[in-house]
């Protein structure tokens, strides 16, 4: 397909599909990005190897640390920093490694529904009892 094809599981929405591909594409202006488990990770250690940290500190803790400490140039910022630190929080008490815990910090979760912690939190017992 030299030029590609495009469509849409109701044709309802079809029309809706054909307005957008005829708008013109705006140049994205300022990108967000998240750290990886590994970089939260390796973080961690560093502050502890240089004498930054003499507890074991929790993921929430750390998360906010890197928050403080990270410098971003140009058009970039950290993004959903609060939905990582509210989910951490919930995952403080839970027994299993921070890189899984930061993993499920990244769950798509509405951290102001209690229902949607309560799913997280039982897929989180499930996991932890195998």
């Amino acid at each position: 397909y030299p030029h590609g094809e495009v469509t849409t599981r109701d044709p309802f929405d079809m029309e809706h599909l054909r307005k957008c591909m005829s708008t013109e594409i705006e140049p994205i202006q300022k990108a967000g990005i998240i750290p990886t488990a590994n970089h939260i990770g390796l973080f961690d250690e560093l502050l502890k190897e240089y004498g930054a940290s003499k507890k074991e500190r929790s993921l929430h803790e750390t998360l906010r640390k890197f928050s403080e400490m990270a410098q971003l140039r140009g058009n970039f910022f950290l993004c959903r920093q609060k939905s990582f630190a509210n989910v951490s929080k919930w995952l403080k008490d839970v027994d299993m490694p921070s890189t899984v815990k930061f993993t499920l910090c990244m769950s798509p979760v509405n951290e102001s529904c209690p229902r949607s912690k309560r799913v997280l939190m039982r897929y989180v017992e499930m996991y932890v009892s195998g």
